[in-house]
């Protein structure tokens, strides 16, 4: 929703800011509109006491570091945020966008980064059918650290492992069962024959669990853990610095002991394609296949929502960038992500031992930016976003958006 406005200016901004000085400030205010704030299903009543439709008023202070020492480059990033509805002013928050890093390296052809992140934000509204319609605002928080440690870098073979761990919690009860904890372990060994081209062949393991999956009859809650294990092959190929293409593919399998309907066995990644004409016009595109967790946790804004029932979701999203001048940029965006949905239940009188279902999701954007001076960016989105299900766990619904921008900074 409104979050997104912000950091899509700090991504804006940062690369022309790290050129200049390692430290910037700045603020931006953002309006965004929404038709159907809520995610309501086609046809669906609005709830008494709510509005259907927002406007959204979005104030953040930024601030943000890129500085290397020697060998070492240490980077930050900070985003405190307050975010107010004209109309549903029980969902008015505050949240926080943090991240800290730092690339290190060694005389030794050691190499490797740290990093830590957290956000807090108002978690999106989805229309489901296992929590009905949710109008409780309802405060989401993740968490992400990261270390990775590889030798080799200058030479044709690099040997890299990597450790992270990734977390979310939700302020609403009703969202118990969807909080979810994950640890993964990845180690790879990779080959560049050539200068532009890599080949290269891993192993990763994942443990994680929905802490709260189901409350037992003392009060306290019953985990559902799960383990997947893969094999990693990595690719990726460059042309002259016109065409990149970049591809995982893991196989591997994914078991579950509580929501065993969503055990998978098969192939999970991504393949991305970046062109640059080397004038104004640059295109990207992904296709990607992940599970539920790895789905969410890629902070796609448009499949957010019932991910704990995904089985599998797969996304694919074209993204074309124009600079029409050297102050005037455009952006157009299209998304498909296709959801297989899968949840276990126990078995009672309403309810079978699973339920299941698809959707598809279709989103649209369009966008334009002008940074009359270096320290200036105003913006504009329009975008719209609908959804067709099928089963019993999605409802069908469209939703369009309007939001303007400005941000300041120093530095």
């Amino acid at each position: 929703m409104t979050r997104l406005a912000p950091l899509y200016l700090l991504l804006l901004t940062g690369a022309a800011v790290a050129q200049t000085s390692p430290w910037y400030v700045g603020a931006s205010q953002t309006f965004t509109h929404e038709s159907n704030l809520y995610r309501l299903a086609d046809g669906a009543a609005t709830p008494d006491g709510v509005s259907k439709a927002d406007l959204i008023s979005s104030t953040a202070l930024l601030a943000g570091l890129d500085q290397p020492l020697g060998r070492q480059r240490v980077y930050g990033s900070a985003t405190l945020r307050s975010s107010k509805f004209r109309d549903n002013k029980d969902l008015d928050n505050e949240g926080y966008a943090l991240r800290a890093g730092l690339d290190w390296e060694t005389v030794n052809r050691l190499s490797g980064t740290l990093e830590a992140s957290a956000e807090r934000s108002l978690a999106r509204f989805n229309t489901d059918t296992e929590l009905g319609v949710q109008t409780r605002r309802n405060i989401e928080d993740q968490t992400r650290l990261l270390a990775e440690a590889r030798v080799g870098v200058v030479t044709a073979y690099t040997a890299e492992v990597s450790l992270e761990h990734r977390e979310r919690r939700f302020s609403a009860p009703e969202y118990d069962r969807r909080e979810n904890r994950q640890t993964t372990g990845a180690a790879s060994l990779r080959w560049r024959p050539r200068g532009g081209t890599m080949l290269g062949i891993g192993l990763r393991h994942t443990a994680g669990s929905y802490p709260r999956f189901r409350t037992n009859d003392d009060g306290g809650f019953e985990p559902d853990r799960y383990t997947r294990n893969g094999l990693d092959l990595l690719g990726s190929w460059e042309s002259g610095g016109a065409t990149r293409l970049d591809a995982r593919i893991t196989l591997g399998q994914t078991r579950y002991d509580q929501n065993d309907a969503r055990d998978i066995s098969g192939g999970t990644g991504y393949v991305a394609w970046t062109w640059r004409s080397g004038g104004r016009l640059s295109l990207n595109a992904r296709l990607a296949r992940d599970i539920g967790q790895d789905a969410y946790f890629s902070g796609s804004p448009f499949v957010n929502g019932v991910v704990d029932t995904g089985r599998t979701t797969t996304t694919a999203r074209l993204t074309a960038d124009y600079a029409a001048s050297a102050k005037i940029g455009l952006r157009a965006t299209v998304l498909q992500a296709r959801r297989d949905l899968v949840q276990t239940l126990p078995p009672s009188a309403l309810f079978p031992g699973n339920l299941r279902g698809r959707d598809n999701t279709t989103e649209l954007s369009l966008g334009a930016t002008w940074a009359p001076t270096r320290s200036l960016v105003f913006g504009c989105d329009l975008g719209h976003e609908r959804r067709s299900a099928s089963g019993d766990l999605s409802l069908p619904y469209s939703a369009n958006r309007v939001g303007c921008y400005g941000q300041v900074f120093l530095r």
